[in-house]
C-alpha cells in the first residue's frame, strides 16, 4: 500500500475511534504504534488480499509499547474488497473480558 493510501486509512480509523495518527506511524521516538485514544494504542494493518497472516511478535510489540504508556493494545487489521472494507480488533482476553463483564471478573 502507498504511503499516502496508509495514512488515509489511519486517519479514517482513528477519527471513527475519536483518536489521532502518531506522527510517522509510530516511527519516532515516544510515538509508537499507528494512532492512539486516551485508553488505546492502535496498530494498524490495511490489506487487499485475501487473507492477512497476523504473527505474535507483531501482537507482543503493541502490548509492550502500549504497556510502556499505560495504554491497552488494539490491533485493528483491515480487508478492503471492492470498494467494501472490512475491519476486525483484536484485543487482550482481559480487555475483552473487563468490557463484557464490566468488572474484568471470570465467568
Amino acid at each position: 500500500m502507498s504511503p499516502s493510501r496508509s495514512r488515509k486509512h489511519e486517519d479514517k480509523v482513528m477519527k471513527r475511534h475519536g483518536g489521532r495518527r502518531n506522527p510517522a506511524s509510530g516511527a519516532l521516538p515516544g510515538w509508537k504504534g499507528d494512532g492512539q485514544t486516551e485508553p488505546h494504542l492502535y496498530e494498524l494493518k490495511y490489506t487487499d488480499k485475501a487473507s492477512y497472516k497476523l504473527k505474535l511478535a507483531e501482537l507482543r510489540k503493541i502490548g509492550q509499547e502500549a504497556l510502556i504508556h499505560k495504554k491497552s493494545p488494539v490491533f485493528l487489521v483491515t480487508f478492503c474488497e471492492g470498494n467494501r472494507e472490512f475491519s476486525y480488533v483484536i484485543i487482550p482476553e482481559e480487555d475483552f473480558l473487563e468490557m463484557r463483564d464490566g468488572d474484568g471478573g471470570t465467568t
